[in-house]
């Protein structure tokens, strides 16, 4: 007789505290994943890349994943097990108690607090939870918090230290009537020093969807984060990297694919509506996901914050920003149409992630400007022309006037030298490209074969991934883009 599934129930309603306090950085990693498991290329490591604001400038930083062959990656049910044990932490928080390094957990009240049955099967399953979640390591590059030394962390993490399961040996020789868990001590750290979010966890017990449990800390982080615009974007790819899911490649499909858990999450009070809209950028057909505020959850939310038990950073998020800044996904949409127009892409992302609200609009507006209306032919680099405009309008607006056409113009007042300066800067930075091309392209003329050829494969794949849509551009357009990213690989010595 096959197996009974009985891994990915949810939690039910009424077991343990209202609220528990988890710690934020694990919670808000994509640690646990949807599909978890040992995937069907048996392979054990999964890289995850984040965005951190440090040292004042917004970076790509990761965490790569390393499962045990043995029992595969963390999926939500894992994150139903790991908050059933917080549960319990966080009453011994609110009897006034420390935070306990070692617990001893009965097996069944741990089942109990997921809302399952004390049946071998689930007995079975939860001593395979406690060893996956025992021997899964993370591998931070500044993708952890600690908040101890208020630096992000390049260092080895893992959940727990050690796991003792019922009815194994202690050091002293008699045998463990419960589980022994011991919590890591950077975890026990950030939780001291407040590092942590709060989830009801009433309320997480009632969803019965594993896409809508794994979004919960996410969405408590990133609705707070854009509080003040009433909506969160998330480009669909990458929240379907975070959840570990199939990426969809038709609005139907994602419909299908999400739709059943974020309607859940909008009949619980987590978000008040949802929608899939189309992302612009490079006329590639890509998606982003739309959570609209509800002003209970979010109410909840900031109610937490002012009692200080839960305070996401607002400069080391992802998606929406406060009033007058740009989303994540706004600046590197922004910043994808500047490498199309051939802007190197060190240059384009940083200039996009500087923008403010007014200043995209107007930089938007200038970019069309410079693709309608200016003869690139006369121009001795035009991506060069292109960056000198805007950077020119940041130290002083471009205005814009209406020709009888009906185009838009650019002028700067009355001043005829305007021009002019803009063609020298553009002079000036087209020789800095230049120089940096040449150095580069010596480096590549000195490659063996061999080399060559591998490093071509890996510019192929990597603008597959940047630019998905690049099988649509011009040959001409490819190739260039083939060979900025060719150049990027030999400079990091790749």
């Amino acid at each position: 007789m096959p197996r009974r599934k009985t891994g990915t129930a949810a939690p039910r309603a009424g077991n343990g505290p209202e609220r528990i306090r988890v710690e934020k950085s694990l919670a808000t990693l994509g640690f646990f994943s949807v599909r978890g498991g040992i995937p069907r290329d048996k392979s054990t490591e999964r890289t995850i890349t984040l965005k951190r604001t440090i040292g004042g400038e917004m970076i790509d930083v990761s965490a790569t994943i390393i499962a045990s062959k043995k029992f595969g990656f963390p999926r939500t049910s894992d994150q139903d097990c790991y908050f059933s044990i917080l549960s319990f932490v966080s009453e011994a928080v609110s009897r006034g108690a420390r935070i306990p390094s070692m617990l001893e957990l009965s097996p069944a009240e741990l089942l109990r607090r997921q809302g399952k049955t004390l049946s071998g099967d689930n007995y079975e399953d939860l001593e395979n939870q406690l060893l996956r979640l025992a021997t899964t390591t993370i591998v931070s590059e500044s993708a952890i918090w600690n908040a101890g030394k208020k630096q992000w962390s390049k260092d080895v993490f893992r959940v727990f230290d050690r796991v003792l399961l019922k009815g194994e040996e202690l050091e002293d020789g008699t045998t463990a009537r419960r589980h022994c868990i011991w919590l890591s001590s950077w975890q026990i750290e950030n939780f001291k020093n407040g590092y942590l979010l709060l989830i009801d966890y009433e309320k997480y017990s009632r969803l019965r969807n594993e896409i809508s449990r794994a979004l919960v800390p996410l969405l408590q982080v990133w609705l707070f984060a854009s509080r003040r615009t009433g909506k969160f974007e998330k480009l669909y790819e990458d929240l379907a990297k975070i959840l570990d899911i199939k990426v969809e490649q038709f609005p139907a499909d994602i419909r299908k694919q999400l739709g059943p858990s974020l309607d859940e999450l909008t009949r619980e009070g987590y978000i008040r509506d949802w929608a899939i809209e189309r992302a612009a950028g490079l006329g590639a057909k890509r998606y982003k996901i739309v959570f609209h505020h509800s002003k209970a959850f979010l109410n909840e939310i900031e109610r937490r914050a002012k009692a200080q038990l839960a305070l996401p950073e607002l400069d080391d998020l992802e998606g929406e920003a406060a009033d007058g800044e740009i989303s994540e996904d706004e600046a590197h949409r922004f910043g994808d149409g500047l490498i199309a127009a051939g802007v190197h892409p060190a240059v384009a992302r940083k200039h996009a992630r500087a923008l403010d609200r007014e200043q995209l609009d107007r930089a938007s507006r200038i970019v069309e400007y410079f693709r309608a209306s200016i003869d690139h032919k006369k121009l001795k680099s035009p991506p060069a022309f292109l960056m000198s405009l805007l950077k020119a309008d940041l130290e002083a607006p471009v205005e814009f006037r209406a020709r009888a056409a009906g185009a838009d113009v650019l002028t700067r007042g009355a001043n005829p030298e305007f021009e002019a300066e803009i063609e020298r800067r553009a002079v000036a930075e087209l020789t800095v490209m230049r120089a940096y091309e040449a150095e580069t392209d010596e480096l590549v003329s000195s490659l063996l074969p061999l080399e060559l050829a591998t490093l071509n494969e890996r510019a192929e794949r990597q603008l597959d991934v940047e630019y998905p849509s690049n099988h649509t551009w011009s040959a001409e357009a490819r190739q260039r883009q083939l060979r900025v990213i060719l150049r990027r690989l030999v400079r990091e010595g790749n």
